[in-house]
């Protein structure tokens, strides 16, 4: 979900820029303000995917594992003797 946000503003800012472009009000202070305002686009971009990027699936161990992991080791004291 947040990924197809963010690509729907690349969308809206790329339509905005290239709206200005071509009607001719694309000054460089223009371009300073969409630099800003790409630069914050990335970020967000980065800051969005982090938490997909980093988390990993917890692993389901299988009911036989779970069952031998759960009964106590048998100790022999045959050493003892």
């Amino acid at each position: 979900m947040v990924i197809k946000i963010y690509k729907a503003l690349w969308l809206i800012v790329s339509l905005m820029a290239a709206g200005i472009y071509f009607s001719g009000l694309m000054s460089e202070m223009m371009l300073v303000v969409f630099g800003f305002l790409l630069f914050g686009m990335i970020f967000m971009g980065m800051i969005g995917v982090l938490p997909l990027t980093i988390s990993h699936p917890v692993e389901v161990k299988s009911s036989e594992k779970v069952e031998d992991s759960a009964q106590a080791p048998s100790v022999s004291h045959a050493h003892l003797a």
